[in-house]
């Protein structure tokens, strides 16, 4: 790299996407554009201190302007290009640690984790309660009562926590989630235990059955704190 002329070397650059440019290279670029950026800066200072005691030419002041801003916007290109570059790396060192612990553990603690999971997010992010909301039948137009929380869309909010907790780096399936179905069983198996006496499925379409289908369920839990954040929901309450 001793051996490159500067101008060159900065000039490939500009003309060469960044992001195809091996690590080594970029950071030696950027630890290079760095060196020539400083010693910009002091010839800039220098020729600013001079203007006190001597006439300075407009041509020589904005040619310098001009390539300290082109250096200025090659180190930052090399530097946004690093950050992703790291950024990459995190996300696939993460998917490789899930995958491997996925396929690592056994049957029984992929269990064990699957129900921890579920339990904390219901303790973070939810609260159970017998409360019913109200919604209109598009046929009837008349109001309903139903039990507040569809367990499709909780399942939604637990995928969104999952991630944020980096127990999944996606959306996808995951070994060490349970299933929509599964997560949905624990959500009706906690409400039939918690209310045994308010559960009613009718066979009806939403919203003329209070618990929903058999495949869509609705439980008495419902959503608090943002599953992303951790922020309340309803901080009136």
């Amino acid at each position: 790299m001793d051996n490159i002329d500067k101008n060159l070397l900065l000039n490939f650059v500009k003309k060469q996407p960044l992001e195809d440019l091996p690590k080594e290279i970029l950071i030696a670029l950027y630890n290079e554009t760095k060196s020539e950026l400083s010693k910009s800066k002091e010839k800039c200072e220098g020729l600013q201190e001079q203007m006190w005691g001597e006439e300075i030419y407009e041509e020589e002041k904005e040619d310098l302007k001009k390539q300290l801003n082109d250096m200025m916007d090659t180190a930052n290109d090399l530097q946004a290009t690093l950050h992703k570059e790291r950024e990459d790396n995190e996300s696939l060192r993460k998917k490789l640690n899930l995958k491997k612990k996925g396929d690592e553990s056994s049957d029984e603690e992929l269990e064990d984790g699957k129900r921890k999971a579920y339990d904390n997010f219901i303790t973070q992010c939810c609260q159970w309660n017998a409360r019913r909301i109200k919604s209109r039948c598009m046929d009837t137009k008349k109001m309903h009562e139903v039990a507040a929380g569809s367990t499709e869309q909780l399942y939604k909010n637990f995928k969104e926590w999952a991630m944020v907790n980096e127990l999944v780096v996606s959306k996808g399936k995951s070994k060490l989630l349970p299933s929509r179905d599964q997560f949905s069983r624990w959500c009706v198996e906690e409400h039939k235990r918690r209310y045994p006496m308010d559960w009613l499925q009718n066979g009806m379409a939403f919203p003329l059955s209070p618990n929903g289908s058999h495949q869509t369920p609705r439980v008495n839990l419902y959503l608090i704190n943002d599953p992303s954040t951790g922020e309340k929901l309803y901080k009136h309450r």
